[in-house]
């Protein structure tokens, strides 16, 4: 109970989809849930967190934004950063979203390039319009600041929830030992550790 209740006050809250406006250029969705290398490579493979992916095309296809942008590359550092993106082109463009309206940024190996990287693609691309950033509640936090860090004014729309539903808050399952705890409390904790030092170098 107590690792949920740290997660709740930390994970940004959704926002209702009727609540943003109609005026928005671009989603931004940032990668990390989908297994690019697994085989074979004629569909998508997804880690937890795909309603990253597509909660952009609720928001695409209801109007909200106008086009769509994925940002993200290969994390691991003793590797090319580059990632073939295709699959989630492919994806959207399967999905009914127009391949002109779909943006892919592959070299991205962390948040911070994300921002830098994004903002490039924004400017070469003159799209000045306003920003929803795309991520998971618990990154949310991190992200938001690197990107208004480096000039995008952004609005987060929060995806991929840890904490429990607020029926079950206070069940008794919550006062039970479980090792879903404990890997919990492993994410969480870095993700303080990855805020706490883009703070310190000035990323956010």
């Amino acid at each position: 109970m107590i690792f949920n209740e740290c997660l709740r006050l930390w994970e940004k809250p959704a926002i209702p989809i009727s609540e943003l406006d109609d005026d928005y250029q671009m989603a931004v969705v940032l990668g990390g849930t989908t297994d690019i290398d697994r085989q074979p490579s004629d569909r998508l493979f997804f880690y937890k967190g795909a309603d990253r992916v597509t909660h952009a095309l609720n928001l695409y296809h209801s109007g909200k934004v106008k086009k769509i942008l994925f940002t993200g590359g290969n994390a691991r550092l003793f590797e090319d950063a580059n990632r073939d993106n295709s699959p989630i082109f492919d994806f959207y463009v399967m999905c009914g979203v127009d391949p002109e309206d779909i943006i892919i940024e592959s070299s991205s190996r962390n948040t911070r390039e994300n921002a830098f990287n994004v903002k490039d693609l924004l400017e070469a691309n003159t799209e000045n319009g306003k920003v929803i950033l795309i991520t998971s509640a618990f990154h949310m936090r991190r992200a938001e600041g690197c990107f208004k860090k480096v000039g995008i004014d952004v609005t987060g729309f929060s995806t991929d929830f840890y904490t429990v539903l607020p029926k079950d808050r206070f069940g008794f399952d919550g006062f039970l030992p479980s090792p879903d705890v404990f890997s919990g409390w492993n994410f969480l904790i870095k993700e303080w550790i990855g805020y706490v030092a883009y703070w310190l170098f000035g990323y956010i």
